[in-house]
């Protein structure tokens, strides 16, 4: 089962998230719950956690009218993103693993490829300020073209 998650995951991390919530809704083991608001919490996923354990899930739902716009713009910022230059500035709302696959993503298809996949990652990031962090990351970075575009 963890091999068959971890190879969708390379081609539809949504696919592979719904097979482990799948297969999670029919555990029994005592304190399985628990364990998985635990791992929730280690793996950096702290909105999700959060909404979880108080099951509130109003502050993760406020970013849908941010992803959604980011979604619609997503053909034209791409093309003005410098992912590399960004990712100094985007450690507040990307985890590690997702920095370093960005950063290999520009050095072996391009920067937007790179920006291809840091834009889906800010599209399934559960931090509150992910949208606030990118347009900060776009000022620092002097990229006024992709931030006009965040700013419309």
């Amino acid at each position: 089962l963890v091999e068959n998650i971890l190879s969708t995951e390379e081609k539809s991390v949504t696919t592979a998230a719904q097979i482990l919530l799948d297969r999670m809704c029919y555990l029994d083991e005592v304190g399985w719950f628990q364990a998985f608001l635990d791992i929730l919490y280690a793996s950096e996923y702290t909105g999700l956690h959060d909404a979880i354990k108080d099951w509130n899930f109003q502050e993760l739902e406020d970013l849908n009218k941010h992803r959604i716009f980011l979604e619609r713009i997503e053909p034209s910022i791409t093309k003005h993103m410098k992912p590399s230059e960004l990712l100094a500035h985007m450690s507040g709302c990307l985890k590690p693993r997702e920095c370093e696959e960005i950063k290999a993503e520009e050095s072996q298809r391009g920067r937007i490829a790179a920006s291809e996949k840091l834009v889906a990652s800010l599209l399934r990031s559960d931090r509150p300020n992910w949208f606030k962090l990118l347009k900060i990351a776009l000022e620092n970075c002097e990229l006024d073209e992709a931030l006009e575009l965040l700013e419309m």
